[in-house]
Formats: C-alpha cells, structure tokens, sequence
C-alpha cells in the first residue's frame, strides 16, 4: 500500500476547492491508498476558510492550517510540506486546473524507482506572454544546469524525505527548480508523465506578477555559481 501526503494550498478557491477534494479523496480510496489531506487556507476573503472546516469535519483523514494573514505561495507551500507525515507528498493548487486522476500514474513511476514524479502539462493554461515566459524559463534551467526538469511550476509527487533533508535558500518561483536540482545532484531519480491542464474557473493567478517573474529568473541565474 502506498503512502501519500495530498497538500492543498487555497486562497480564495470557493468555486474549486470542495470538487477537488472530493475528486482526489475518491482516486485514492480506489486505488487504497493510504493517504492524509493538508488543506491551508491563505487567509482568503471568501467562504474558503468554511468550505475547508466542513471538508475536515467530514473525513477523519484530513487536518487543515489556518493563516490569519495572507503569507503568500512560497511560505504556504513550505509549511505544507513540513507537516506532512506519509512517504510520499503531492501538492494540488485548490483552483482545479489539475486532476487528482494523475495520482495513479505518478504512484506507479515512483513505485518503479522514481524519487520524483514531475505532472508536466501538454497544454499550459496560461495567457501568451505567460506560455513565453515558462518556456524560457524551463529552456534556461537546461541550458544553465544541463538538466530538464520537463515543468517547473507543475504538480510533482515528490519522496518526503527529498523535502525534509533538501533546504531551498531561495524564496521565489525558483525555489522549487533549486530543490529538484539539489535532488538530482544527490542522486534521487527524477521522472515525468504528461497531463492536461484545466482552465481556471474564477481567480487569478498569483505568480503572474511581474515582480515575481523577475525575482524568479535572477535567482535561476545566480544559483548557478553556488550550485556549480
């Protein structure tokens, strides 16, 4: 029986969270998994806070965190992954453009020697300038560390000790290319499996912000002196 932690990270995700929830606690009870969901509301301004309460009060597999201030994607991820208890660890964003059906394909990868199982999209679902931007930014972790990471910013079922013994000093949308490149150095087996991207149903996306973007790639570049 495999062992995964299902974090999900909400802020502002009234229209998406609850079918979500549902969808992957029904994928991993089919293929009887044992399993925990780590819900954390971000300090929304909608019923999110609520829907996560009755989410918890309704499966006994299930715990959630509370922010009474919005603290962003960066420390939201961190705390989720420091709370999780099982062997393995999944991090769904609350919006929905993710479908938990990708759990049974990732499992059988790591169940074959992946460490790491990377749900890299086929489609982004993201504006012109966004798609641009991720392709470069994906090309450039290649070129700069000889490594594909195949998608970044996607879903990945990662061992939890990779997230326990690997600490990022970056806090931006580099940090999750640092931990996956300072796991391959170390030797864990990183893998991929092509998924579909849903459109978001309501929200916008957080990481979009130009000062992000920018922060993202300056770190990606001076990484590399510490890295090598």
């Amino acid at each position: 029986m495999q062992s995964v932690s299902v974090l999900i990270p909400a802020y502002n995700e009234e229209a998406t969270l609850a079918a979500l929830f549902e969808q992957a606690r029904q994928v991993l009870e089919k293929i009887h998994a044992d399993y925990e969901f780590i819900l954390c509301d971000d300090a929304s301004k909608d019923s999110t806070k609520e829907i996560i309460k009755g989410l918890i009060a309704s499966s006994p597999k299930s715990k959630a965190i509370f922010h009474e201030r919005n603290q962003g994607i960066f420390i939201t991820f961190e705390e989720l992954y420091q709370a999780a208890t099982k062997e393995f660890v999944i991090l769904f964003p609350g919006d929905g453009q993710w479908s938990p059906e990708l759990l049974p394909l990732a499992l059988e990868k790591v169940a074959n020697g992946d460490d790491v199982v990377v749900a890299a999209r086929r489609d982004k679902q993201y504006t012109l300038f966004r798609k641009i931007n991720s392709w470069f930014f994906n090309k450039l972790v290649v070129i700069l560390y000889g490594v594909d990471l195949y998608d970044i910013g996607a879903v990945k079922l990662v061992r939890r000790r990779i997230l326990n013994d690997i600490k990022v000093d970056t806090s931006s949308a580099f940090s999750e290319a640092e931990r996956l490149l300072k796991a391959h150095k170390a030797g864990y087996k990183i893998g991929v499996i092509w998924v579909d991207h849903q459109e978001r149903k309501q929200g916008q996306a957080r990481g979009a912000r130009m000062s992000y973007i920018i922060q993202a790639f300056k770190d990606l570049v001076l990484f590399r002196f510490r890295y090598k």
